[in-house]
């Protein structure tokens, strides 16, 4: 972990704390966008059509603009979530790569690390594009520039989240007592 050579910190206890403080600010977000759901956000993220966020957008208005407040307060607040995901898989496929004890996983773990990181800006990416549409009439390039980030973010963390856990399944297997 190049980058956290020299702070006074354990790379695990690194990546328990960016793992507790992601969670942690995803419960949080969840408190504060109610009543709109993580899963509302996540069909306009996927809408890929405009027909789709006009309508999902007629629907948020519809509720005395309570949803559509929400709407865009959580793609505010998923700024600073982007960089707790990005920081924690990050550091989680670097660990894990290091945990298995093999040099090819290691390697392996500096790759995923990055392409975690280049999520985060596909998300950054899929966040100004909604911003974009929330703000005026859905334009079709817009929400389907939208939908490609979305789809090229959860791909990537979808890797990275696999590449740890067969870091975490090789440290098992080789740990003493796994016999």
């Amino acid at each position: 972990m190049a980058l956290f050579k020299n702070l006074p910190i354990s790379a695990r206890r690194l990546f328990l704390i960016s793992g507790a403080a992601m969670l942690g600010f995803m419960f949080l977000m969840r408190l504060l966008i109610a009543p709109l759901s993580p899963g509302e956000i996540i069909n306009f993220e996927m809408a890929k059509e405009t027909g789709i966020a006009s309508h999902l957008m007629a629907e948020w208005s519809s509720d005395p603009g309570i949803k559509m407040d929400k709407a865009f307060l959580s793609i505010e607040l998923d700024f600073v979530f982007i960089i707790l995901y990005a920081l924690f898989f990050y550091l989680g496929a670097r660990f894990m790569g290091g945990l298995s004890g093999n040099p090819v996983m290691e390697k392996a773990g500096r790759f995923f690390s990055w392409m975690a990181l280049f999520a985060g800006l596909c998300d950054m990416i899929e966040n100004i594009c909604m911003l974009a549409t929330l703000s005026g009439e859905p334009i079709s390039w817009v929400v389907h520039l939208t939908y490609d980030m979305a789809i090229i973010k959860f791909s990537l963390l979808m890797v990275a989240a696999f590449f740890m856990v067969i870091g975490f399944l090789v440290w098992l297997m080789k740990s003493p007592g796994s016999e």
